[in-house]
């Protein structure tokens, strides 16, 4: 893959790895995912890569002045203008984390109170979804995730058990959500459905049209999803509304980050919500 030094896209330590080898230099680099990682499963354990540089290339920052605005900016003409550009967007982004982790707070409280049990088979179901989920992230870095866990000294039932807590958390808030909407039973419009539409493929920095194209089909089910999505949204509208507020010390806050992967019922969710409870009602019985 394609790495920047300086753009610290990748774990501390990795880019300083690279710095003075050339083209052709193949070595191994022993790190450490730290411990505020975003995948809480890999937070602080150690890895090891099999580096081999392909190329190498340079380019030259430009001058920011009004011609380079022009040419990166669709709604800037001056670098002045630019920057507010930029301003706006930062506090925009920060203000959807901060909206994101209130209403993560809000589940969480009810989700405290609440009496669900939740099944080990759902919990297991879901564990391997996450872990095919994260292979299929090191496989975008050209790397396999049995070599990531060999290196690391762990095995796949290790993992899976320390995956398994937060897992049983993540669907807890889900089936809370889950409880929350049948119980308020909020209708929906056609246009609800196409704003949330909108606001994913804002999200994904992908068009309308180019969003449709690669997460939505006709089938029922993608229709079921998308408007789950919207309903869950609209009660968490609700409960923002009802619920009260207090200042905390910022320092006391975890950051969210945007697949944060915290589990956020996004159009990728792969919880079968409906299908789980059928199985978790016929354990219980």
């Amino acid at each position: 893959f394609d790495l920047e030094l300086g753009s610290n896209t990748f774990i501390p330590g990795f880019e300083d790895g690279i710095v003075g080898k050339k083209v052709g230099d193949e070595f191994e680099l022993s790190l450490n995912f730290p411990e505020d990682y975003q995948e809480e499963d890999l937070a602080g354990q150690e890895v090891v890569f099999e580096v081999s540089i392909k190329a190498a290339t340079f380019s030259e920052v430009p001058e920011v002045d009004d011609d380079f605005v022009k040419d990166v900016s669709e709604t800037s003409d001056t670098v002045e203008e630019y920057r507010a550009e930029i301003r706006q967007e930062l506090e925009k982004e920060a203000a959807e984390q901060a909206d994101r982790a209130f209403e993560r707070n809000i589940i969480e409280k009810i989700a405290e109170n609440s009496e669900i049990t939740m099944s080990d088979f759902l919990v297991e179901d879901d564990v391997e979804r996450e872990l095919q989920r994260q292979s299929q992230q090191f496989e975008m870095y050209g790397l396999r995730y049995e070599d990531f866990l060999a290196y690391s000294g762990q095995t796949l039932s290790g993992v899976r058990q320390q995956m398994a807590p937060k897992s049983r958390k993540n669907l807890t808030l889900a089936y809370t959500i889950d409880a929350l909407d049948e119980e308020v039973s909020l209708d929906i419009t056609d246009e609800e459905v196409e704003d949330m539409i909108a606001r994913l493929a804002e999200q994904s920095q992908l068009t309308v049209e180019e969003y449709k194209e690669k997460y939505l089909d006709d089938s029922e089910e993608s229709k079921e999803r998308l408007e789950y999505q919207v309903r869950s949204q609209k009660l968490l509208d609700l409960l923002r509304e009802w619920s009260v507020a207090t200042d905390i010390d910022p320092h006391d806050q975890e950051h969210e980050h945007e697949h944060d992967q915290e589990h956020v019922h996004d159009e990728n969710c792969d919880h079968d919500h409906e299908d789980n409870k059928e199985e978790e009602n016929k354990e219980e019985e």
